[in-house]
């Protein structure tokens, strides 16, 4: 039985299917880091969605209002990286910013 302070991601297939090319010793180096980074990428999607939200309003291109959700500018953090990625907070708002891949 998992600890209280622990959340495991929930079992799905595609998450079993990430974790038998990652565990086969017949897998590529390649195919280990694209799968491994898929897997790691759903763990951090999944730790920020434990994060508090705040409603915000936005007006979509055709006017209509859109309910949804931004990070508080208040959230401690830094910058962190993803495969490709990193979000940094900017002006108060945390946003995606596109970083070189590696090869």
């Amino acid at each position: 039985m998992p600890a209280r302070n622990v959340l495991l991601l929930p079992q799905t297939s595609l998450l079993r299917a990430l974790h038998t090319v990652v565990r086969d010793k017949n897998a590529s180096g390649r195919d280990f880091e694209i799968y491994s980074r898929r897997i790691i990428r759903l763990l951090l999607e999944t730790g920020l969605d434990l994060l508090p939200f705040e409603k915000r309003e936005v007006t979509t291109p055709v006017g209509e209002t859109y309910h949804g959700l931004e990070f508080p500018v208040a959230s401690a953090g830094s910058r962190w990286s993803a495969p490709g990625r990193a979000w940094r907070r900017n002006s108060g708002r945390w946003s995606r910013e596109s970083g070189s891949e590696r090869s």
